[in-house]
């Protein structure tokens, strides 16, 4: 089995494992807090502690992984993300939940920048947009999978079962990364050092982060919104609403690995701007919803496969445009960097669509406010490269280029 076959596995597994790990735990908040005595602060800081660590420290985690190795970062955190889940599934109290939550953030945090690095390492630039396609597709696959089995487990035997699941692959994963530790080189101890912070000061470089900042932010800002609706004016129970959002995530899994090959015949501007045209038009649909009776289930579905559709090929993209912009010594920081600015909008479509729904309630006026990000996001394309993926990235050298022209 050849190494970029094995390191594509590995970044795959690790990513799905964050997603379904993130995504199961939200249908469970409630049995954990009831079990554990906890008040609605401490079972907020459950999921809040984990980002926060995760949040501040994804790029120093890139630069480690640009000067040890991307293998032996990502094998520590998986590990670590292995030896905290197994301890949180038998933690006695809220407290030390909590605690843990924190400690496997921090784990999190040094393998979620690796995923993106070791495939750069592994894939020269014409290969490596279809590699992160199929990365954004298990994540699409995981997110949608970690509600059912979160709801599914959590009434079947408890909220802890959802650690232990996430615990064995994770061990897997680890080991199976320390068996291919990379050798110092391209990627190991001198690597990192010279990589110039104007090589993310590139205009692509650019675009592509604030195409990616608009993308997160529309779609939790939908997803926000859009549970209220379903829960609060629909009617639907958690476990109901998270079946509807499975077009959605399907729809993110189906564009992922398709959106390469649409940009390298059409070019990387010309995709992400229509994908997030896409992705307005779904959340404007949900706009269209009534506020006083079901909805129809293909009016919702059909918005929901629009918006995932957009998101999906953008988060391929512009992390190909993002990743391959930046020399393969900044791999670590390129990864902590795209990570990072997921975070960032998908707190800020939180924050947009928190205020929506104060002033205007789950309907459809917060819909359109959540479209706005995306709408804007179309317009900045126009600063990503109008050529192919595989021509963008074709020399690791691209980035000093592109720093003269900035």
């Amino acid at each position: 089995m050849s190494r970029a076959t094995v390191t594509l596995g590995t970044s795959v597994t690790g990513a799905a494992i964050v997603a379904v790990d993130g995504s199961a735990l939200a249908l469970a908040q409630p049995d954990l807090r009831h079990d554990l005595a906890a008040s609605y602060a401490q079972a907020q800081w459950v999921s809040g502690g984990y980002l926060l660590a995760v949040a501040s420290l994804l790029i120093v985690a890139g630069r480690l992984g640009d000067r040890h190795g991307h293998y032996r970062l990502f094998a520590v955190g998986m590990l670590g993300f292995a030896a905290t889940s197994a301890a949180i599934s038998v933690a006695p109290t809220v407290e030390a939940v909590i605690a843990l939550r924190v400690a496997q953030g921090v784990c999190g945090a040094l393998l979620q920048p690796a995923t993106l690095g070791m495939l750069r390492v592994a894939y020269p630039p014409d290969r490596l947009p279809s590699a992160i396609g199929a990365r954004a597709a298990a994540i699409g696959v995981a997110s949608a999978l970690g509600p059912l089995l979160g709801g599914a487990l959590t009434a079947a035997v408890g909220w802890r079962a959802i650690f232990v699941l996430t615990a064995v692959p994770a061990l897997l994963a680890g080991l199976l990364a320390l068996r291919w530790v990379e050798p110092a080189g391209p990627s190991g101890p001198d690597c990192g050092r010279g990589t110039p912070p104007a090589a993310f000061a590139t205009r692509p470089v650019v675009t592509a982060i604030s195409v990616l900042v608009a993308a997160s932010a529309t779609m939790l800002g939908v997803l926000f919104v859009g549970s209220f609706y379903l829960q609060d004016v629909v009617g639907l129970k958690a476990f109901d609403s998270a079946l509807r959002g499975l077009p959605l995530a399907a729809a993110v899994a189906a564009a992922a690995p398709l959106a390469p090959r649409l940009a390298r015949r059409v070019g990387a501007r010309t995709t992400v701007a229509g994908a997030l045209t896409m992705a307005t038009t779904g959340a404007l649909v949900l706009a269209t919803l009534p506020a006083v009776r079901p909805p129809s289930g293909w009016v919702l579905t059909g918005a929901f496969i629009l918006l995932g559709a957009g998101f999906g090929t953008v988060l391929v993209v512009a992390t190909a445009v993002l990743v391959t912009s930046v020399p393969v010594a900044g791999a670590g920081v390129a990864g902590g960097v795209q990570q990072t600015t997921m975070n960032v909008g998908s707190a800020l479509g939180v924050a947009v669509a928190a205020g929506a729904l104060t002033v205007a309630g789950p309907t459809g006026v917060a819909f359109v406010v959540v479209a706005v990000p995306t709408l804007l996001g179309a317009l900045l394309a126009v600063g990503l490269p109008r050529t192919g993926l595989s021509t963008t990235g074709r020399n690791h050298g691209a980035a000093s280029g592109q720093i003269r022209r900035v």
